[in-house]
Order: structure tokens, then C-alpha cells, then sequence
């Protein structure tokens, strides 16, 4: 079984309606991994099926999609250094596993932004904040892209790999946190079959969370985030809420505030340095 670091219901585990739910949520957004946070909200009693059936329309419609590709392309990133395929070759990451890395990558730069717009726009919707009537419409998106299309490798736990590998992954999940890496970003334990791979990646990022700009895309990407809820809340489902809608609320601005809008620009600026 995968450690987590917040209380979350593993994919292998999920079961009955939970399971049904997960498989909905990697066909509507078009990836292969349910990630952390709809794992945690499904620790709550009936949180899943409430937050999936309030938010699914604005997946489901291309509306959230629509505004994660925006706010994708209008998120600034520092000149990078692409790395040639012999430096990969050198980290012990051969074509195969280059083929997966970029498998996983593709994922999560899916999905984070999308969720980063949902969550922020549930968030809103739960504190009654006003929004646009008129919403975005626009005509449903692909469930998938080519480059995600297979399975991705075990989620590795952090007893599961080697103490550098582990201590490595804490210090890059470190980078340009604001909360002391209470959440571990699940991303990096997908990469940590390739430790030299993400050392180098630790390498790429380091001086850039050093010097602010991670910081500034993270600030950014939340300023985006909130001007896309405002077009985004007139699209959800209007359900009686839950006894722990507080909770759902708490659960969703956590990760919002402590990963997903961190992870966002991490994500693409580790995708921008590989070669095409």
C-alpha cells in the first residue's frame, strides 16, 4: 500500500461508489491518476461524491479546461536550459524510461491546472463570493492526449525507495514551499523510480526557487486561478451541501495553498527542459 501524507484512499483500494467516482474522474479529465486531493476528500463521509457532482459539469463541458489551457499560456516561465537526451542517458534514464517520465509529466500538466481552477472555483462557490453570469462557454475538450495514453509506475511510498532518494524528494518538495512540505506532492514519488532524474530536476530548480521566480509563477498562477473561478461558478451543479462542507472547504484550500499551485509551474518548467 502507497504512504500518503494526508489521510487519502489509494486507487488499488478504492471500492463501491469511491471506485466508480475515481474512474469518472480520470475519463473527464483525460488522465491515468486520481491525484492526492480527491484521494484525501474521499476520506471524508459523502465529501467525494458531493465535490465530484458539484464540480464534474465545468470538467465535463471543457469549460474548467478551457481556463487551465489560459492560464497555462499566460503563466510567465524563466529562461530555461534545455537538457540534451545524453544527459538524460547519463541519470540512468534510457528511452523507455523517458517515455514514461514524459507519460507522467503529461498527467500532472493536465490535471493540476484544471484542478487548481476547480478547487479555487468550489472554494468560491462554497464562500458565496459573486461571479459572472456569464460563464464560459465553450465546446467539450478531448479526454485525452497521446503522450498520456498508458499506465503510470507504482506510487512509490517513501520507505519504499533508498534514504537519499527519500531525503531527496522532501528537499526538492521544499522548493519554494510556503508550509514546511506538509504535503508531499505526489508527482515526485511517481519519479522517484529515476532518482538521477530527479536530482537533476532538483538541480533546475533549486536556483530558481533561490532567486523568487517559482515564488512569482506560484503567486501568478493563483492570481489566474481566481479570475477563472469567477467564469467558472455559474457552470456548477447547485446540490444540497454537506455537514462537512467546512471540511471540503478546508481540504481544497489546503491543497490549493500548499501543492497544486505550487506544483503547476514546478510541472511545467521540469517538462520545458526536456528535449522535443
Amino acid at each position: 500500500m502507497s504512504y500518503d501524507p494526508v489521510p487519502a484512499i489509494t486507487e488499488a483500494d478504492a471500492a463501491g461508489e469511491v471506485a466508480e467516482i475515481f474512474a469518472d474522474i480520470r475519463n473527464t479529465l483525460g488522465v491515468n491518476v486520481v491525484n492526492l486531493v480527491w484521494r484525501h476528500i474521499a476520506t471524508f463521509p459523502g465529501a467525494l461524491a458531493w465535490t465530484w457532482a458539484t464540480l464534474r459539469p465545468i470538467y465535463a463541458s471543457g469549460a474548467a479546461g478551457l481556463q487551465a489551457k489560459r492560464l497555462k499560456t499566460e503563466l510567465v516561465k524563466p529562461a530555461l536550459s534545455v537538457w540534451p537526451t545524453a544527459v538524460l542517458r547519463c541519470v540512468q534514464v534510457d528511452a523507455a524510461s523517458e517515455v514514461i517520465i514524459r507519460r507522467i509529466l503529461a498527467s500532472y500538466n493536465q490535471s493540476n491546472p484544471l484542478n487548481l481552477v476547480a478547487l479555487t472555483t468550489l472554494v468560491r462557490h462554497i464562500d458565496g463570493m459573486p461571479f459572472s453570469a456569464s460563464g464560459s462557454s465553450v465546446a467539450a475538450v478531448s479526454s485525452s492526449e497521446p503522450d498520456m495514453m498508458g499506465t503510470l509506475p507504482k506510487l512509490l511510498a517513501l520507505d519504499e525507495v533508498t534514504l537519499d532518494t527519500a531525503d531527496l524528494i522532501l528537499k526538492i518538495n521544499m522548493l519554494a514551499d510556503r508550509h514546511q512540505g506538509r504535503i508531499v506532492a505526489s508527482m515526485y514519488r511517481h519519479l522517484a523510480h529515476w532518482p538521477g532524474f530527479l536530482a537533476l530536476s532538483y538541480a533546475q530548480l533549486a536556483p530558481l526557487a533561490a532567486d523568487g521566480s517559482i515564488s512569482k509563477m506560484v503567486e501568478s498562477a493563483v492570481t489566474l486561478a481566481d479570475n477563472a473561478s469567477c467564469h467558472l461558478q455559474s457552470g456548477l451543479a447547485t446540490l444540497p451541501r454537506p455537514e462537512n462542507v467546512s471540511a471540503i472547504r478546508q481540504a481544497s484550500k489546503d491543497f490549493i495553498d500548499q501543492a497544486i499551485s505550487k506544483m503547476v509551474p514546478i510541472a511545467m518548467l521540469i517538462n520545458a527542459s526536456l528535449t522535443k
